[in-house]
């Protein structure tokens, strides 16, 4: 089953409080639902009231704060933006499957086990959708979507530096695994917490996953610290 989001101290339908927590690609198909209640601030306190955000699948709609059936983590820390900010909630007796958090349209790809035992669908960079656009000489070019920009420079990022890398260097798991993390949401709603929570990623499986996203073969080096 799907998880939920509980964004705390606020009210009503509105689609930039998931913006303003760093969830703005969950915005798409999300039903708000306000709540008297939430989960217990960090360190204890009084729980207060908020909005549970949830993307209900025709048959399994379930959506409300129901300590007694859910599990709930707070969010963590992400450059500027604070720990706490929003909650994830699991249902206790249904963790969410691949089938669960897949979004309408998908990018073609290659499928991969991870730790979840379930099989995932990772794009390949080199395949996601391109906009036709006139250049400047009246001839016209491929150009990748915006909402991809982000991830296909990352791409490009990590193409340099194996490109570059020494004998002595290897990717960073923790690298690979926010590349990862940014291919998986291309096709699903995901967020760090869930990923974490289902433990999708191993060290045996996080830079072979980050090879097969990129099309290319890993280099003949061991892979760095995490």
């Amino acid at each position: 089953m799907q998880y939920q989001i509980f964004l705390p101290g606020v009210a009503g339908a509105n689609p930039q409080f998931l913006v303003d927590v760093g969830l703005a690609d969950l915005v798409a198909g999300a039903n708000f639902c306000d709540s008297a209640h939430g989960p217990i601030p960090p360190g204890g306190g009084v729980p207060g009231p908020g909005v549970v955000v949830a993307w209900p699948r025709p048959g399994a709609a379930q959506l409300g704060y129901r300590p007694e059936a859910q599990t709930w983590l707070p969010a963590v820390k992400c450059g500027d933006l604070a720990a706490g900010r929003y909650w994830v909630g699991f249902w206790n007796d249904s963790p969410p499957t691949p089938a669960d958090l897949q979004r309408p349209y998908r990018q073609a790809g290659i499928r991969v086990a991870l730790g979840d035992g379930n099989e995932w669908l990772l794009p390949m960079a080199k395949e996601l959708d391109h906009n036709m656009v006139l250049a400047d000489d009246g001839t016209w070019k491929f150009e990748i979507q915006r909402r991809f920009h982000d991830f296909y420079l990352e791409h490009l990022r990590w193409f340099q530096f194996f490109g570059t890398m020494t004998q002595s260097e290897g990717a960073s798991f923790a690298e690979a695994a926010e590349f990862i993390l940014m291919a998986l949401r291309i096709n699903y709603r995901l967020t760090g917490e869930v990923a974490s929570q289902l433990r999708l990623f191993t060290k045996e499986n996080v830079l072979s996953a980050m090879f097969a996203v990129l099309g290319t073969a890993p280099p003949a080096v061991s892979g760095g610290a995490a």
